[in-house]
Parts: C-alpha cells; sequence; structure tokens
C-alpha cells in the first residue's frame, strides 16, 4: 500500500499538487474523511433546517433560513470537491467552488443583516413569559367578569320576577279598588240625583249655624237613603264627653237621641272605624224610646274624623240591613262631613277671637284716651307749677340777695349765715325745678332743639368760669385744656352748656381734694368728625355695681338716708338724653376711691 501511495505522488500528474500534499499518509486520510464528515454535516443541517422552514412557516424568517440551507448545501458541496481535488489536477475546479462559496456566503450576510433589525424586534424570552403572564391575568379577568355578568345577570332576572310579582299584586289592588270606586262613584250620582236643587239650596242657606246644618243634613239622609233615624254627637272639649246636637226621626221630643253606652262611643272614637250592631240587642243601643228599635234592624256608629281626631259621631238606623254601597257611601260622607265640621270649629274659633280683639281694642282705645288725657293734665300741672313755684323763688332769691349785699341796712354774722342758707336752699329747688320741667319736655317730645354754629372753646370757657368760684371755695385744682385753633360745631348751645354744667357740678360736689379739669380734644372719623369733651376728677369714684344705674332717673350712688351728698338723680339722666337728642353720647369711666372720667362725644356737624 505505501509502494502504491508513493507511486501515485511521485507521478506527473499530482507534480503541481506537490506543495498540497506535504503531508504524511496518515495526515492525509485524515483531511480526506475530515472533509467528507463535514460535508455530511453541512447536507444534514440544511436537511434540518429546509424541514424547520416547512413545520414552521408563521415565524416570519423564511429568507434567512433559506439563505442559511443554501450556504451550508454550497459548503457542503464545496468540501466534497476539495475532498476529491488530490486525485485529479483540477485547479480552476476548486476557485470557481471557492468562488461559489464566497458569493453564498455574501448573499447570506445580506440577507441576516436586512433581517436583523426585524429579528432584534421579537421579543425575549423575558419577555414573552412577561407577556405570557399579563394573557394569564387577563384570561382570569375575563373569566370574573364573565362569573360576575352571569351573577347579575341572574340577579337581575330575580329582581325582575319580583317586580313582575309586586306589578301583578298592585295591579290586583288597583283594579279592587277602581271597582270600589266606580260603586262609591255611582252612589254618589244616584245620592246627586234625588237630591233637588231645592234642597241643596236649603242645606247651603244654613250659614255657619252649626245645628241647623246638621239637622239638615239628617233631613237629607232620610229623605234620600235608607236612613230614617239618625243623630249627631259632637265631642265637648270641656270634659271629652259626646253630646247629642242633632237627631231626626225620634218619637220622643229633645235631643235626647239614642241612648249609646259612653264606652261604646269612646271605643269608636278611639279606632277611628265604623262599627254596625244589630238593634235587637239593646244592651248598649236604644232609643229614648223603648220600643222605638223593634221597627229596625241595624244600626251603623261612624267616627267623623279630620287628622286622626274624631270630631262627632254619626248614628244612622235602618229598618233592614245596610247594602255595601250603603256603607260605602256613609265612608265617604264621614271624610266631607269631617272637612266641614272642622271648618265650621274654625269659624267659630276665628269669631270668637274676632269678638275678643274687638273688644280688647276697645278697652285699648279707652286707656290710650285716658293716658292722653292724664298727660295732657300732667303737663299743664308741671307748666302752672313751675310758674307758681318759679314766681315766689326768683322773688326770694331776690330780696334775699339784696338783704346779702346790705342795701336796706348792715346784718349781723349769723344773719347773713341764714340767710346764705335759704339762698342756697332756693337755688337747690329752683334747680329741681328746672330738671322736672326739662324731664317732662324730653319724655314728651316737647324739648325744642336749636341748632347753630357754636365755637366750643367760647361755650366752655363761660361755664369754666361761672363754676371756678365753686372749686375755689372747695380749695380744689381747676384746670382747662384746649387747643388753640378754634373748633366750630353745629350744635345747640344751650344743651352743651347744660350737659358740662352738670358734669362739672358733680364733679365739683363729689371731690373733696385734689383736682377738676376739663379738657378739649378733636378726634378725625369720616368727612367732619367728632369732638370730645372729656371732664375728669380725683373724687370718691363710683362701685362697679352701681355703674350700671348711673344714666338712670332719680338714681343716686347713695339711696340711704344717712347719705352725704344731696341730690335728685337727674342730672347725668338728662345730660345723656340732652347729648342723644344733639347725636352725640356720654360715657363714663371710674375707678371706685380714685376718681371718675366723663367723656362727651359730639359730632361736627349735628344730624
Amino acid at each position: 500500500m505505501t509502494s502504491e501511495f508513493d507511486t501515485i505522488i511521485s507521478t506527473s500528474e499530482l507534480a503541481s499538487h506537490s506543495a498540497r500534499f506535504a503531508l504524511t499518509k496518515g495526515s492525509f486520510w485524515l483531511h480526506f474523511a475530515a472533509s467528507l464528515i463535514t460535508a455530511a454535516g453541512n447536507f444534514t443541517l440544511a436537511v434540518l433546517i429546509a424541514h424547520f422552514a416547512k413545520k414552521r412557516p408563521d415565524i416570519g424568517v423564511n429568507r434567512i433560513v433559506v439563505a442559511t440551507a443554501l450556504f451550508l448545501v454550497i459548503s457542503g458541496i464545496g468540501r466534497l470537491i476539495t475532498s476529491f481535488i488530490p486525485w485529479n489536477s483540477l485547479d480552476a475546479t476548486s476557485g470557481v467552488v471557492d468562488l461559489l462559496i464566497a458569493a453564498v456566503t455574501v448573499a447570506t450576510a445580506f440577507i441576516i443583516f436586512k433581517q436583523l433589525p426585524y429579528l432584534l424586534s421579537r421579543p425575549s424570552r423575558a419577555n414573552l413569559a412577561e407577556i405570557i403572564i399579563q394573557l394569564e391575568h387577563e384570561i382570569i379577568e375575563c373569566r370574573l367578569t364573565e362569573q360576575a355578568q352571569r351573577s347579575a345577570h341572574a340577579d337581575l332576572e330575580l329582581r325582575v320576577m319580583e317586580r313582575t310579582a309586586e306589578l301583578y299584586n298592585r295591579n290586583r289592588e288597583l283594579y279592587a279598588e277602581i271597582i270600589d270606586h266606580n260603586r262609591v262613584t255611582a252612589a254618589l250620582r244616584e245620592t246627586e240625583l234625588v237630591l233637588s236643587s231645592a234642597q241643596r239650596l236649603a242645606l247651603s242657606n244654613a250659614g255657619f249655624n252649626k245645628t241647623k246644618i246638621s239637622s239638615d243634613l239628617l233631613a237629607l239622609l232620610a229623605e234620600s237613603h235608607p236612613f230614617p233615624t239618625s243623630a249627631i254627637y259632637l265631642q265637648d272639649r270641656r270634659d271629652g264627653c259626646f253630646k247629642c246636637v242633632a237627631m231626626h226621626g225620634m218619637p220622643c221630643e229633645g235631643l235626647s237621641g239614642f241612648q249609646i253606652a259612653p264606652a261604646l262611643l269612646a271605643e269608636v272614637a278611639e279606632n277611628g272605624k265604623t262599627v254596625t250592631m244589630a238593634c235587637h240587642d239593646g244592651k248598649d243601643c236604644r232609643t229614648c224610646a223603648p220600643d222605638a228599635l223593634s221597627a229596625y234592624v241595624e244600626v251603623l256608629i261612624v267616627p267623623v274624623m279630620f287628622q286622626e281626631h274624631c270630631l262627632s259621631i254619626l248614628i244612622l238606623a235602618g229598618t233592614q240591613h245596610f247594602a255595601p254601597s250603603d256603607v260605602s257611601f256613609v265612608e265617604s260622607l264621614r271624610v266631607q262631613l269631617g272637612v266641614a265640621q272642622h271648618n265650621l270649629q274654625l269659624f267659630a274659633d276665628c269669631k270668637r277671637l274676632a269678638d275678643q280683639l274687638h273688644i280688647r281694642n276697645i278697652e285699648i282705645a279707652e286707656k290710650n284716651l285716658q293716658l292722653e288725657k292724664s298727660s295732657r293734665i300732667k303737663s299743664e300741672f308741671v307748666a302752672n307749677m313751675s310758674h307758681e313755684l318759679r314766681t315766689p323763688l326768683n322773688a326770694v332769691l331776690g330780696f334775699t340777695g339784696t338783704l346779702l349785699m346790705q342795701l336796706p341796712g348792715p346784718l349781723t354774722p349769723d344773719q347773713a349765715k341764714q340767710l346764705r342758707t335759704v339762698q342756697s336752699s332756693a337755688r337747690h329747688l329752683l334747680s329741681l325745678i328746672n330738671d322736672l320741667l326739662d324731664v317732662e319736655k324730653i319724655e314728651s317730645g316737647k324739648l325744642d332743639i336749636l341748632l347753630e354754629d357754636v365755637v366750643l372753646q367760647t361755650a366752655i370757657r363761660e361755664v369754666f368760669d361761672t363754676l371756678e368760684p365753686l372749686a375755689t371755695r372747695k380749695r380744689l385744682e381747676f384746670r382747662l385744656a384746649m387747643p388753640q385753633t378754634p373748633i366750630v360745631i353745629h350744635t345747640d348751645r344751650r344743651a352743651l352748656c347744660q350737659i358740662v354744667i352738670n358734669l362739672l357740678n358733680n364733679a365739683i360736689k363729689f371731690t373733696e381734694a385734689g383736682e377738676i379739669s376739663i379738657r378739649l380734644s378733636r378726634r378725625r372719623a369720616g368727612l367732619a368728625g367728632t369732638v370730645e369733651v372729656v371732664v375728669s376728677d380725683s373724687g370718691i369714684g363710683i362701685p362697679p355695681e352701681r355703674q350700671s344705674y348711673l344714666f338712670r332717673a332719680f338714681t343716686q350712688l347713695d339711696a340711704s338716708s344717712t347719705r352725704r351728698f344731696d341730690g335728685t338723680g337727674l342730672g347725668l339722666y338728662l345730660s345723656q338724653r340732652l347729648a342723644r337728642l344733639v347725636g352725640g353720647d356720654l360715657r363714663c369711666k371710674s375707678v371706685f376711691g380714685k376718681g371718675s372720667v366723663f367723656t362727651l362725644a359730639l359730632p361736627v356737624q349735628a344730624s
């Protein structure tokens, strides 16, 4: 075998392949076997890929599969050819095969390159797992939704069946009500046909007489329906008992009517339902004539209701058993009768209240006339008395002043002291009279307010100069603080001076030592603003529990019989009323034992 292989190698036909076969004998056969196995593997892979592409045409990579299979087939063919080249001089063939393999390789690479974006866009295993899980969840949700829909459908079917049953029952009830309504309507039509226009006119002409209306109604029932004997019982509001107010067909005189057991009437009134009784049982029902019930068969006891309250009871007796239509008619009649009786009761109540109101108005008018007369008499009395009192007081003050001036002659010290006491008492009495007159004028609205332009500094200075001697006599510091710029306000000068005089008099009276000051200031507020007159003192002050009574008439801080300070208790009351009359206000702040501060606030332009 070695000599033959060497002989073949040494021939001239293989001379051109000597470089290729610089191999050992074993290496040559190994190369040949490897080429055959590679070719067989290429053919096998091509067949498997083609089979896979045929079975799974849905994956969308047919071009890549075909190109790969063709590449493997050509590669296998090339391997077979190169395996037999050492036995023949086929260099050209080998070059063609290599060129073909190269072309197929390039084509396959190009196809794969073109299909690479599509392959990269395909989901990975992880993505596929998430998609599968999501699909499973959606499937579960779809199943749950389907179950819920089935349950809802079943519930809806059950509700439809229940509603259908309710509608069926309601239709039956409505049908029965319609039948009853038609029966009652027919009975009412028969009643309307029977009642003549003259009878209805007689019933309507009864007016608001409850007894006459009841009697006419019972008469109409006896003429138009099988109710020959009847009576109406009204409930007394005072004791709650039922008393007969009208009857028809009774053999005896008077309003004794049916002698029904009170317990039975009370039971019917409480239940509010019509009761039917047989007349052969005279235990609970009989008339004023014991033998009268023998002609009757049945008795209806009908409670007349309004808003669940029994107003009266209608009792009807018949000579035969009552038909259902008669009972239905009575049931409808009692509703209308209840409304009518309620309206009659309202009319009676309104009439009674109107009469009481009329009487009360007359009494009030008489009282007003008496008050006007008393007020006129009081005003005349005050005016007359003020004149009668002022005249002698002015004379006393005049003569006292003349004597104190010692014009008739000299006075002893005791005489001068007594004359000063008389003068002081007269002045106090004159001040009291003036205060009473002012109170009467303010309360009756007869006090005239004269508005004019007033220079505030000038008016305050006049009052200050008038009262300064009183403060000096008590050795009090009397101070006045006012701005230099004149403050002009539109107000009543007399009311302003009276208020300031009252405030300063109180300050001087209740201050034993210390100072009294009056201060004038202006506050800007809005277009005009306000001015404040502040009077402060270091006197005894006002207790907190008495400050709420400060501006009341005839009220004093010390109301005991041993009080130290005299006065009428009208000064502050008049001052506040005057301040409000000119559009201002009067306020007070006080500390007991330290003094008080009164603030008079006045508008620059009084309204």
